[in-house]
Order: structure tokens, then C-alpha cells, then sequence
């Protein structure tokens, strides 16, 4: 295999200053934990002054009845010099305005809250912050009417959203007409209870109407791109998330004392910067890996789904772990069994196999090498890729541009769409194309991706069979202008380039669409690939959400392992039959040849690569991803982090001062390949 020679970027990752070496990054971990200890110490502090201040103006109140009236008159003059503390006194204040501001001082705690959800439990919600806001308007209202109205304009508004689709209209007509329905549902509904005569609790009801309205498109689009459940995950995710914010808001004792001591929000703060350097599992992450796990030992209670064999075994449970506690205290006599007891990991791990659950420990996970969403933020996308290089593979037109520069072949860019004005007149030019696709410049995940595979007359078919016509096009173009599919929102760029035409030799594991191949480098280096199949399920898209195979690859010799489909292990294609394992990538060298190449013209040191073969060009680079995912790890049944301690350990971050060797890095392909420690 030759690979084009590529020096690296000049630049010296150490003594970039947009670059964390591991050293910066020890170092920030040294830093949070001292912030965290100084913001606590602090926090400590003020609230015991403040309980003190609190003493001595109550002890100033009740003075004349212990003191001489001179003495009691010079002691509230001394206090009177620090009347300027009153500031910080809320209790002062009306009761109406402490009520307002108990609201928005609890606000933060439902921030931190939200952030423990996702990144220590991994509950993936519509939005970050619709949650809290949701959760405020619920507590400022009558909960349990403003729960229904909230529901109920939600199912009402994805109905009115899939009643005015065929309008095809742009974004804010639409947004537009979803919160007028929403406004008039709620003032129908509180004029109903006023009719009825139920309570006063009408006038009580205050919800966020915009981000009600917002909701709503997002839950169509996730529900038209992603499939019904994985919406309904997500969305069943943010009512959780709001749940947990509610009961923040709505504790009278948390709000009483945040009243009396803002400063304790020193602690809040304290608690971000600790759950943003948290590299640990998430909760999630321990269900998603479930495989990992090592197989449960046979239950010593034979379960049967009765509520008597329940109670045996937590009997058992309970017992055993009392023996276990008394041999602790050197009180074993005492008990009833002595000698024969279970510790309590051994309670949960019979537990789960009683009742047929599944999760993997922790403990398990690391020993298995498996990378979470955490450990791969805080130490290999904030280490390695610094974020004034993103552009460069968020946006897909530049990373065309880059592929181009240096000769990488990449689909050929038909037109590009900025603009609204300019959608009629770019379609018009678009009948000289039979094929082509639509994808947003900055889009994640494989949303907003358009593929039509034939075109008569201006009618427009998707390899699955569905007929789209022009209005139809130009409303998915609208879209993606206005960035429904970007990331973060932002206004975007439409793409619409060459389809490619799936190699020959994937029909027989291929449905309908065309497959691509992800392969994961580290400093240059490949160190783990996998090939994602359409099927009928997933509609003809290599989306594994949807019901797409994931199949890892051998790094040397381009073969895949097997599949896996819904997160379980598949031998054969649902749809051919055919085998999975043992399929032979087509023209495995130059895609890492490509691979390594463009890796090389990156300033960025974790990436994830996206290809696809065409029958006639050859393998072409669809994507580049700063953040790729994790799911690479259950398609090859391989934990990615020893593979990534092995890259660091031979490279050395010091190292890439260095131009990187081509042939250096065939050389640690086979290494890497048997490396690893495999899900048996």
C-alpha cells in the first residue's frame, strides 16, 4: 500500500496554546479538585458568618431585655455600623418578592441537576435547558393542570405539525402557527374550567408557549429522521429530567434556605466544575455495554415471577447481609448462619440474574477497555482536538475544500445553497443530474441527508421507493437552512453532490441504500473500524438507530467479525440471510491509505472518518467527526482504550513535533489489532 507522504502540522501540540497535553491536563484536573475544596471552604465560611450575622441581629432585638438600657443603646450602635449587611438579607423583603426571587435563586440548583442527569446518568433530553423551564412554569403554576395542558398540547401540536407538512412551509410560518395553537388551546382550556365552575386554578396555569412551539418541531423532525422510539425515549429522557428539576423548585426547606444563604451557591458552583471533570461511566453507559459484563452466576433462589419467591430471595439477602456486617464487628457468634453469608455486591449481582436483568459494573467496563462519553470528552476531544480547528470537520465544505487541496477523493459538489432566495433557482439547474444528494454542511449524525436515486420529469425518488416532488425538495432545503439539522441550531449551508453507487460486492449484505465505513484514528493512526448496513428496517440508511447492522472490521485485513443490530449480536442479515462475518471490505488499503492522508492534514488528533465505495470511483470521504461515537466498541465487541494507550505510549503527544512515517504506521497496525482486550 502507498501512501502519499504528508508532513504533519508544524505546529507543537505541547506549546499550543488552544492545545491540552496530558500534563495541562493533569494539571486542570489538580486545579478542579482545588477550586472545588476553596469553593466548599468558602461556602462554609460565609454561610457560618451569615448564621452568625443572623445571631447577633436577633441577639440586637432581644439586648434591652438582658443589658442596661446605655449598654443595650451602645450595643445597637456598634450594630447599627454594619447596617450595609442588610443587603445580603432577603428575608427583609416583601413576601412576594421572596417568593420570586426563592424561584430564581433554585434556578440554578435545576441546572446542576440537569447536569448530573446527563452526564452522570446519561439521560438524553430535547434541549438542555427545557427541562428547568418546563419545571418552572410548573411550580409558578397549578402542576397538575399545567402537566395535562403541557401533554396535551404536545400530542395536539405533533398532530397539527404532520396536518400542515404537505403546506411545506418555511420555519418560522410554522413555528408560528404552532404557538397560535398553543395559545388558543390554552385560553380554550381555562375558559372551560371557568365555565365548569372547577376552581380558580385557570388563571394559574403559566407555560412556556415558544419553547412548547420549539418542542414540537424538534419532536417531528426526531420523529420523521430517528423512528417512533427513540423519540419517545428522548422525550420520556426530558419529562424525567424535568421531574427532577420540579422537585428541586418545589422544596420549600431548599428554598428557604438558599433564601437565607445565597452564598451557598458557592457549593452549586462547586458542584459543575465536579461533575464537568467527571471522566467516569454513565449510568447508560452500564446498560448500552451490558455485553461487556461477565455472565451472572446461576441464582441460589430458583426465581419464578411471584411475589413469594421475590420475598425469599430478599429475605435471603437481607440475612445474608446481616452476617456479613456482624463478622465485620467481630460479632459473628450472633449470627444465625455463621460462616455462610453474601457481601452486598453479591446480593445485587444474584439480584440481577433472579431477575433477568442485565448491566455491566463499572469495574467490569475498565477492565474491559471500554471508552465512555465522558473519558473520551475530558481526556481525548479536549486533550487533542482544539476547538479552533472544528470548523474544519463540522463544516463539510471545508473539509471538501481539504480533500481536495490534497487529492483525497470526495463526492463532487454539485451546488451549494446559502440562501433562501436561491432554492428555486438552484433546483431548476438540477434536472441534467439523474441522482444526487441533499445533506447540510454542518449536519451530525446522518440528519438531514437526502438521497434520490432517480429523477423523471421532476419527480424525485429515494432508494426505499418514496416519490418526493419539487415542493417537497425545496421544503427540506428550507430546513436545513435554518438549521434544524446543524449543530447548535445555527443557520447552515445545503450540499447537494454526487450519489454514490454501492460497490457490486456489498449486495448481498446491503438493503437498499448504500453502506459506509467509520474508522476511529488516534495521533494519524487507524485504531478501530466498522462498516454500518442499511436495511429494510433502518429505510435504507446506515443509521443503527433506526435498525442498521454495525459490523467491526480487522484493521489488517479489511474483514469484518460479525454484526450486531439493536445492540444484539446478528450471524446473519435480517433481510438476505447472508453471513456476516468474513466479508472482505473492497479496496481496504486506500481507505487507509485516505484515511491516514487526510488525518495527517488535520489539526486534529481524535477523529472519526466516514467513507464510502463507489462502484466506479472508488472509496470517497463522506465525513469527518471531532466527536465520534462510541458505539464502534460493541460492532468489534472490543473496549478502544487500550488500543488509545497503546497509540500514546508509542507516539508520545512530545513525538508529533516530528513529521508522522507512513510506513511506521502499517508497522503498528498488527500490534494494534491484536492488542486489545476482546469480549469473549
Amino acid at each position: 500500500m502507498t501512501i502519499p507522504y504528508i508532513a504533519h502540522r508544524d505546529r507543537d501540540p505541547v506549546g499550543d496554546e488552544n492545545h491540552t497535553s496530558p500534563q495541562k491536563l493533569t494539571s486542570a484536573d489538580q486545579i478542579a479538585r482545588h477550586v472545588v475544596v476553596s469553593l466548599v471552604g468558602v461556602g462554609l465560611l460565609l454561610v457560618t458568618l451569615h448564621m452568625g450575622l443572623d445571631s447577633v441581629l436577633a441577639l440586637d432585638r432581644d439586648i434591652s431585655l438582658v443589658l442596661p438600657p446605655q449598654q443595650a443603646m451602645s450595643f445597637s450602635r456598634a450594630i447599627a455600623a454594619f447596617d450595609y449587611l442588610q443587603i445580603i438579607e432577603l428575608r427583609r423583603l416583601s413576601p412576594e418578592l421572596q417568593q420570586s426571587l426563592t424561584l430564581i435563586l433554585l434556578f440554578p440548583i435545576t441546572a446542576l441537576a440537569t447536569a448530573i442527569c446527563r452526564n452522570a446518568i446519561g439521560l438524553t433530553t430535547f434541549g438542555v435547558f427545557v427541562p428547568p423551564l418546563i419545571a418552572l412554569a410548573l411550580t409558578v403554576s397549578d402542576w397538575e393542570l399545567g402537566l395535562l395542558f403541557a401533554l396535551t398540547i404536545l400530542l395536539l401540536g405533533l398532530l397539527l405539525r404532520m396536518a400542515i407538512e404537505p403546506l411545506k412551509l418555511v420555519m418560522v410560518p410554522r413555528l408560528g402557527i404552532l404557538l397560535t395553537a398553543a395559545v388558543l388551546w390554552i385560553v380554550l382550556g381555562i375558559s372551560t374550567l371557568e365555565y365548569c365552575q372547577w376552581t380558580h386554578a385557570g388563571h394559574r396555569i403559566l407555560l412556556p408557549i415558544v419553547i412548547l412551539a420549539g418542542l414540537i418541531e424538534r419532536l417531528f423532525i426526531t420523529l420523521e429522521e430517528e423512528g417512533t422510539t427513540y423519540t419517545l425515549k428522548r422525550l420520556l429522557n426530558t419529562l424525567i429530567v424535568g421531574a427532577c428539576c420540579y422537585l428541586v423548585l418545589a422544596s420549600p426547606g431548599l428554598g428557604k434556605f438558599i433564601l437565607s444563604y445565597p452564598e451557598a451557591h458557592l457549593f452549586t458552583i462547586a458542584g459543575m466544575v465536579s461533575i464537568g471533570r467527571y471522566s467516569g461511566y454513565r449510568v447508560s453507559e452500564l446498560f448500552r455495554f451490558k455485553d461487556f459484563s461477565t455472565p451472572s452466576p446461576t441464582p441460589l433462589i430458583p426465581f419464578s415471577p411471584s411475589l413469594t419467591s421475590i420475598a425469599a430471595f430478599l429475605k435471603t439477602s437481607l440475612s445474608s447481609s446481616l452476617g456479613n456486617l456482624l463478622h465485620r464487628l467481630g460479632l459473628h457468634q450472633f449470627s444465625q448462619h455463621p460462616g455462610s453469608y453474601l457481601s452486598m455486591p453479591q446480593c445485587l449481582t444474584h439480584l440481577k440474574s433472579c431477575l433477568n436483568l442485565s448491566w455491566a459494573r463499572p469495574g467490569e467496563l475498565k477492565e474491559r477497555g471500554v471508552l465512555g462519553i465522558n473519558n473520551r470528552n475530558s481526556n481525548y476531544v479536549l486533550v487533542y482536538n482544539p476547538r479552533s480547528s472544528y470548523p474544519q470537520v463540522d463544516n463539510k465544505v471545508l473539509t471538501k475544500q481539504l480533500c481536495v487541496k490534497w487529492g483525497i477523493t470526495a463526492p463532487k459538489t454539485y451546488s451549494e445553497i446559502q440562501f433562501h432566495g436561491e432554492i428555486q433557482q438552484q433546483l431548476s439547474h438540477l434536472a441534467k443530474y439523474p441522482d444526487f444528494v441533499i445533506k447540510p454542511a454542518r449536519g451530525h449524525g446522518g440528519q438531514g441527508i437526502l438521497i434520490l436515486a432517480q429523477q423523471a420529469a421532476y419527480q424525485f425518488i429515494t432508494p426505499s421507493g418514496k416519490q418526493l416532488t419539487m415542493p417537497d425538495l425545496q421544503h427540506h432545503l428550507s430546513r436545513i437552512l435554518s438549521g434544524l439539522y446543524s449543530l447548535g441550531g445555527q443557520p447552515d449551508t445545503a450540499i447537494i453532490e454526487q450519489r454514490l453507487v454501492p460497490h457490486a460486492r456489498w449486495d448481498a449484505i446491503a438493503v437498499q441504500g448504500i453502506p459506509d465505513i467509520r474508522l476511529i484514528l488516534f495521533q494519524g493512526i487507524p485504531i478501530m473500524a466498522m462498516t454500518r448496513l442499511p436495511t429494510l428496517a433502518s429505510q435504507g440508511k446506515a443509521n443503527l438507530h433506526q435498525g442498521g447492522i454495525a459490523m467491526g472490521i480487522d484493521l489488517v485485513t479489511g474483514q469484518t467479525y460479525g454484526g450486531v443490530c439493536n445492540n444484539r449480536v446478528i450471524t446473519t442479515h435480517p433481510d438476505t440471510g447472508q453471513p456476516l462475518a468474513g466479508f472482505l471490505i473492497p479496496h481496504w488499503e486506500s481507505i487507509l491509505a485516505a484515511s491516514i492522508q487526510l488525518a495527517c492534514c488535520l489539526d486534529l488528533d481524535y477523529i472519526g472518518i466516514d467513507f464510502a465505495i463507489d462502484a466506479t470511483e472508488g472509496p470517497m470521504v463522506l465525513d469527518v467527526n471531532a466527536r465520534p461515537g462510541l458505539a464502534i466498541q460493541i460492532a468489534n465487541r472490543q473496549g478502544i482504550c487500550c488500543r488509545l494507550e497503546f497509540v500514546d505510549r508509542q507516539l508520545g503527544i512530545k513525538q508529533m513535533k516530528s513529521p508522522l512515517d507512513p510506513s511506521q504506521i502499517l508497522h503498528l497496525l498488527p500490534e494494534i489489532n491484536t492488542i486489545s482486550r476482546t469480549l469473549s
